[in-house]
């Protein structure tokens, strides 16, 4: 298990941790859907709003999404916590899709192997 701490020159701090893949694979399906059920301040799609700096020149940033250089393989951890914000019947409803999204991954990856 590696993991990680991290400090940035404008004093964020960070963690980097390796997960199981099982558990990868289910924080990154409840991210997906929390980025569809919840709407953000200024409508901004989480992705998006994490690649945000307000001294980039709005050019570069079009070629930049354009380019769908996003990160991969990293779980937002503090866009999960919204998760725990919601009340319990919101929280029901999206474990429910991220359930339902597992067993259809499993089912069609079972059909291609």
């Amino acid at each position: 298990n590696n993991t990680y701490l991290y400090g940035t020159a404008n004093g964020h701090i960070g963690m980097i941790q390796s997960i199981p893949v099982d558990v990868f694979y289910y924080l990154n399906f409840l991210e997906w859907v929390l980025s569809k059920e919840i709407k953000s301040i200024g409508d901004f799609d989480q992705k998006n709003f994490r690649m945000n700096d307000p001294k980039d020149d709005p050019y570069e940033k079009l070629e930049l999404l354009d380019s769908h250089k996003h990160s991969k393989r990293f779980i937002d951890g503090d866009f999960l916590n919204v998760f725990n914000e919601l009340d319990e019947e919101h929280q029901n409803r999206i474990i429910a899709k991220v359930n339902t999204y597992i067993i259809k991954e499993n089912t069609r990856n079972k059909h291609i192997t």
